[in-house]
């Protein structure tokens, strides 16, 4: 009798490297198993109360949702990575990179900076009101999760592809390349048309262009 270890038609799981950063104020160094067809955050978000996660001594235990703050995700190892994870992969950036200030930069001065692109933003709408809807949505996608960004302790962004270009998870290779090229005609167009626009609406959108440029290159993804 053939024991389940041998059994040719059980599903192999991938092993995702991540940091785990617990309520409690820990830290844990481990690999999450996920399915191939299977995102890191269907893992997360589906009804069990326990995950099994691999510590770097090869053990194997279930760790408790409710127990984590939050994961920082790394290259899969193991095997290859599923196609699904290799179209949405998650880009992630400091608040440093994201304000482009100097690592040791104060909270305070993050939030005068926060303040000050928010600032921006209300009074390009008073004297724009006809604002390119892709530029609206760069620049808000930017102060979102920078606003997200200050109110977290670690300071770390991570954005899935999907959501940067505000599509859904499963879109094709197709279907990020027209969404990407609708924001940069976007952005050519409002550059060419607003002679006075607010550095800081420029710097948000060439940010996001920028970071959106380099993951698809990154990933071999519209190349």
């Amino acid at each position: 009798m053939r024991s389940i270890i041998d059994n040719p038609f059980k599903m192999k799981k991938l092993r995702q490297d991540l940091k785990i950063y617990l309520k409690e104020g820990g830290e844990l160094d481990g690999k999450l198993f996920v399915g191939y067809n299977e995102r890191i955050l269907d893992v997360f978000n589906d009804d069990r109360e326990f995950i099994p996660v691999e510590d770097q001594e090869g053990r194997i235990f279930l760790l408790a949702k409710s127990a984590i703050k939050m994961v920082d995700t790394y290259q899969v190892t193991g095997f290859n990575a599923p196609q699904a994870e290799k179209s949405n992969p998650i880009i992630k950036k400091t608040i440093f990179e994201w304000l482009h200030v100097a690592d040791n930069s104060s909270t305070e001065f993050l939030k005068e900076r926060y303040v000050s692109f928010k600032m921006a933003l209300h009074e390009t709408m008073q004297k724009h009101p006809d604002f390119d809807n892709h530029c609206l949505f760069m620049v808000n996608f930017y102060l979102k999760h920078l606003e997200q960004a200050l109110q977290e302790t670690h300071k770390m962004i991570q954005v899935e592809l999907s959501e940067w270009l505000g599509i859904p998870a499963q879109s094709t290779s197709q279907d990020i390349k027209e969404k990407y090229l609708a924001f940069k005609m976007g952005y050519h167009h409002i550059m060419q048309k607003k002679e006075h626009l607010e550095k800081n609406i420029i710097f948000m959108m060439q940010f996001y262009l920028k970071n959106l440029e380099d993951a698809l290159k990154k990933y071999n993804i519209c190349a």
